[in-house]
This record gives C-alpha cells, sequence and structure tokens, in this order.
C-alpha cells in the first residue's frame, strides 16, 4: 500500500514538472494597449473625441489636441478621436483648437492608474467670403446738391448653415462708428448684404471724412462667437461730374434704339470707365427701372442703345465715370421720348 502510494505521488510530481516546464515555453500576451494597466500599472490616461458643435455632429478630422502640464499635442484621426497615454495623476487642461472653429478647453483630474474620456464640440466660424466699400456721387435735377453716398457690400458664409450667423455689423473704430446690418434681409443671395449710407447718416456727416481710416465687418454667430474681417479703405471720392449732350431736354425721337452721346471727360488722371444707363419711367409715378445698361472704355463718347426700346414710352438715361475701384460718379438724368 505504501508503495503504491509513493508511486502516485512521484507520478503527480512529474505532471506539474511538465506542465511548468510548458509554461516557461509559451510567450506572454502581446500588450500593445497603452491603456492596459498592465502596461503602465501606475500611470494614467486621456482618450476622446472632436466633433462639430451642431448636430449631426460630424468628427472635425483637423483638430489638434495640447494637453497641460506636460506640452504635449496629438492631431486628431479623421474620425475624430485622440489619446494621451503614460501621464502621470494630477490635473490637466486640454485644448483642442482646429482652423476655421473656435478652441475649446476642458479639465480633467486624474488618478493613479485610471483614465477619463472626454468629448469636444467646437463651434465652426462664420466666414467673410468678401467685403468692399465705395463711393457714389449722384446729380439729379430735382436735387441741386450733389449727393454722396457710401456703398458698403459684403459677404457672409457659416459652415454650420448661414442661418448661424445672428449678426453682422459695420465699423469704423476711428470714430467710434457702429451699425448693425439686418441679417433677414438678402440682397440677391443667401448671406450677401448691401447697405448704402448718406452723408448724414457717416461720421462727421461727410463721406470726406472716411478717407484713410480702415473700415471692418464683424460677423456673430448664434453663441455670440465673432470674427473681423481684414481692414478695407475707400481709395477716392469723384467730385466731377460727367455731362450728357444727346438726346436731353425730354426731346421726342423717332428711333428706337438712340445713340447717347455725352461730353469726354478730360480731367482725371487715374484709369476710369464710362456707364451707361437708361430708364424706364412710368407716368405720373416718381419711380423708375433700369432697362438698359453697357459699360466703355474712357476714349469713347457716344453709344448706340443695342436692343429696341418700346415706343410711346418716357426715358431718361446717365452717363458715369467709374474708376479702378468701383468708386463713380454720375450725370443728371437726360430725358426723351420714343414716340410711335
Amino acid at each position: 500500500m505504501k508503495l503504491r502510494t509513493i508511486r502516485y505521488i512521484f507520478w503527480f510530481m512529474g505532471i506539474l514538472i511538465g506542465m511548468a516546464g510548458i509554461v516557461r515555453c509559451v510567450k506572454d500576451a502581446p500588450r500593445d494597449n497603452p491603456l492596459d494597466p498592465v502596461v503602465n500599472p501606475n500611470k494614467c490616461w486621456v482618450q476622446g473625441t472632436v466633433y462639430r458643435y451642431y448636430p449631426p455632429f460630424r468628427p472635425v478630422s483637423s483638430a489638434r489636441i495640447q494637453i497641460s502640464p506636460g506640452n504635449q499635442w496629438v492631431d486628431a484621426s479623421p474620425d475624430g478621436v485622440f489619446a494621451f497615454t503614460d501621464l502621470q495623476p494630477g490635473d490637466y487642461l486640454l485644448y483642442a483648437s482646429a482652423s476655421g472653429y473656435s478652441a475649446d478647453t476642458i479639465h480633467v483630474s486624474l488618478e493613479q492608474s485610471s483614465g477619463k474620456t472626454v468629448q469636444f464640440n467646437l463651434n465652426a466660424l462664420p466666414k467673410i467670403e468678401s467685403f468692399i466699400v465705395r463711393s457714389e456721387h449722384i446729380n439729379m435735377w430735382r436735387n441741386p446738391q450733389s449727393l454722396y453716398r457710401l456703398y458698403v457690400e459684403t459677404t457672409v458664409s457659416d459652415p454650420d448653415g448661414i442661418w448661424d450667423v445672428k449678426n453682422i455689423r459695420f465699423l469704423i473704430p476711428q470714430f467710434t462708428f457702429v451699425d448693425t446690418i439686418n441679417t433677414s434681409e438678402y440682397y440677391d443671395s443667401p448671406g450677401k448684404y448691401i447697405v448704402h449710407y448718406s452723408e448724414n447718416k457717416l461720421p462727421g456727416s461727410s463721406i470726406e471724412n472716411l478717407l484713410g481710416y480702415p473700415m471692418f465687418i464683424e460677423a456673430i454667430d448664434d453663441i455670440n462667437t465673432s470674427v473681423l474681417s481684414s481692414p478695407v479703405y475707400l481709395a477716392r471720392i469723384i467730385n466731377m461730374r460727367p455731362n450728357t449732350v444727346e438726346p436731353q431736354g425730354f426731346i421726342y425721337i423717332n428711333d428706337p434704339r438712340p445713340v447717347l452721346k455725352w461730353q469726354p471727360v478730360d480731367e482725371l488722371v487715374y484709369p476710369f470707365t464710362y456707364r451707361i444707363e437708361v430708364f424706364w419711367t412710368i407716368s405720373g409715378v416718381n419711380k423708375s427701372y433700369l432697362k438698359w445698361s453697357q459699360n466703355v472704355m474712357f476714349e469713347t463718347d457716344s453709344i448706340r442703345v443695342s436692343q429696341p426700346l418700346d415706343r410711346d414710352e418716357n426715358y431718361y438715361w446717365t452717363v458715369s465715370v467709374v474708376d479702378e475701384f468701383g468708386n463713380w460718379s454720375s450725370s443728371r438724368e437726360a430725358e426723351f421720348k420714343v414716340t410711335q
């Protein structure tokens, strides 16, 4: 009996020794996950995602995330995913930024051998696609004094949608001039706005005061994030007035395609072109509608209307000089009527 027991003991010990050998021959399973606590038993980690502010919360793949202290940074993946590993326990500030988006920060506190998962939602900034200013000099028979206006045009967009643009402001900082443009009134396409400022609405009631001073457009979105345009300047005010020659004086003409003549302008020392415009006027109603328009070179002093005008209707036409920046000055109205 004792001999059998001894044999069992030796047999069992042999099995144990063999299993130990097998275990020694098997390698540890790979542990390449930096968030695995076995890999970093005393370190901490932060992982997260960067999405846009509004549904459907698309990833911001261009985002860069910084963590401090430590001054480390990583770029988000195409899915907006990022991670920091091998961190010491403590308090950290995460800063996410991307071109065209407002930055955001998140504070995290990490305990030993622990981690945090966070989510950023970055707001896309409005974009000021274009911004121009120019002077307009209008001359009319019914107004003996010249009329000057400041023309302001801007086009604004927003990656979140034009509905996200809440306010647009026109600024002239040197005069503390601020005017809010009505964002519900588009010009001819969403995001395009045009405003005319008569001189009595401008600083000092004079357009001359604006020469040499920077002007800006500020776009503000629904969560009050704003962007400021680059400065633009009023380049010139054209004070001279071009003059029509014929037809004028409310004469009757039989040709539905009349030849329009004007006095050549010789005194301007900078490049310019002419703009010829024909307006249809409604009898008894103080309204007019642009019927025909044409730009011609400065060497020209006449042009034939290219499309027939309706007979038995009243018209007037003007000639304007326009410089390379879009500033212009117009003649007074020259009236005529096309007979039957």
